[in-house]
């Protein structure tokens, strides 16, 4: 017996040393995305799993073998799927990986450790009330009262592996139900938008905004196809797409291309790059592979670039300004390359102008700081954290902790300009939304 236990023992040290190598030559030589920690996705994993065993493998030592076996292999099986993915990348890049394996190799570890951090906090805090109970009754033997029995009751076995188990099997049907179903359910939001001195001739122009694509999310071309309809179907005047067509490399969008050819507006698609454009979350072999990530792309597929530059759209003689600027973010890790004055230089006497900044930050630090003649500002990146409430009158999600402006239509009262976030199309890390639903806005100015 002590042979079977030192046996499981080293077996145990070998696999959480073994982890812990893998995750730290993952981050020493840059294999998964550079927001990826090996050795603490590492820890963090083995800690919620161990957490969980310790506490699951009493309750089945009086079932049947085969029983106890088929809940080893369940149980195991994300471990072993986080631990082979981390081997693979040794072997494999992560960045060579096909789109849909990368987005559903993260997006199931995610769900299944968000699943578990509920019941790995119950069961602790089970722990923590049965030691003081413990300790209560060594230094109170002789003394009963309503705390005791209450701690007593609290600390019962059963009701903690019933509560546990619920938690974690309402948390992963409904995560799970969040990135099968609900990723898909495109809401089009419509804006009447009144514009002092807009030109008659613009007057119920129609832009349609679209905002982080992240096509590696995307499961299928026909899921894609019905999106684009559902543009079409709006017979926008202009379409902008305002940043972060892919997650990692524009290898996600090569599947696409045809379909996002056939999105149509009288003044075609302009778009702005978001901060995932750059291929800068990934570690790429020589510098030239990553300038050449996006080159061309856009113009394969008939859309027009901004890179800190303006297009003038005209109209019956007169005319409004497109502005578009690169991705500036006030996270270190996002590209600052933003440059407002070089995008103004040549409409600087149209006076309707509609700038494109995928980070909505750009708008509250720079653009009300600096310019105050663009009346519009329409950006996306946050996703409303696709996670949250959103109704006719009340709105909230876990993303205005991070965001001041994260969803929706905002003025400036100081100098009445406007901004306008998009939730976005795709998902990224959690494969899926709840509550709040991808997004596509149509725009109409009026004249005011």
């Amino acid at each position: 017996m002590r042979s079977y236990l030192r046996n499981r023992y080293f077996l145990l040290i070998f696999i959480v040393t073994f982890t812990l190598i893998i995750g730290w030559l993952i981050n020493h030589w840059h294999l998964f995305p550079i927001t990826f920690n090996g050795i603490a996705s590492s820890i963090g994993i083995i800690v919620l799993d161990f957490i969980l065993w310790g506490h699951i493998i009493q309750s089945i030592h009086h079932l049947h073998k085969r029983k106890r076996f088929f809940i080893y292999v369940l149980f195991w099986l994300p471990f072993m799927i986080f631990f082979c993915g981390m081997v693979c990348a040794i072997l494999h890049p992560f960045r060579l990986w096909p789109p849909m394996l990368q987005t559903w190799y993260m997006g199931f570890i995610v769900i299944v450790y968000s699943a578990k951090l509920l019941p790995v906090g119950i069961y602790v805090l089970s722990d923590i009330i049965h030691c003081i109970t413990v300790i209560k009754r060594i230094f109170k033997k002789n003394r009963k009262g309503f705390s005791d029995d209450f701690f007593y009751i609290i600390s019962t076995p059963f009701w903690v592996r019933l509560l546990a188990r619920c938690s974690f099997s309402v948390v992963f049907i409904v995560l799970m139900i969040g990135a099968i179903v609900w990723p898909h359910q495109v809401e089009i939001k419509q804006l009447n938008f009144p514009v002092r001195n807009l030109p008659v001739s613009f007057d119920g122009f129609r832009i349609v905004q679209i905002s982080d694509w992240h096509l590696g999310s995307w499961p299928s071309k026909e899921s894609l196809e019905k999106i684009v309809s559902k543009i079409n179907d709006l017979n926008p005047d202009l379409i902008v797409f305002t940043g972060d067509l892919v997650t990692f490399t524009t290898q996600e969008a090569y599947p696409f291309r045809e379909t996002l050819k056939k999105l149509q507006s009288k003044e075609g698609v302009l778009t702005i790059l978001g901060n995932h454009d750059y291929g800068g979350y990934i570690r790429w072999p020589a510098s030239k592979e990553k300038d050449k990530n996006l080159e061309d792309f856009y113009q394969e597929i008939g859309w027009k670039l901004l890179l800190n530059e303006s297009l003038i759209i005209d109209k019956d003689g007169e005319q409004i300004a497109i502005l578009g600027v690169e991705n500036w973010g006030v996270q270190k890790r996002f590209p600052k390359r933003a440059d407002l004055k070089k995008t103004l230089a040549q409409v600087e006497k149209i006076p309707v102008k509609i700038l494109l900044s995928h980070d909505p930050t750009y708008w509250e630090k720079i653009v009300i700081q600096r310019d105050t003649s663009i009346l519009l500002t329409l950006s996306g990146h946050t996703h409303g954290m696709q996670l949250g409430i959103e109704t006719r009158n009340f709105r909230w999600s876990p993303a205005k902790f991070i965001y001041k402006y994260w969803s929706g239509l905002y003025k400036d009262n100081d100098t009445h300009q406007f901004l306008y976030v998009n939730q976005g199309l795709g998902c990224i890390g959690y494969p899926g939304r709840m509550g709040i639903w991808p997004e596509i806005t149509l725009i109409e100015l009026k004249t005011k």
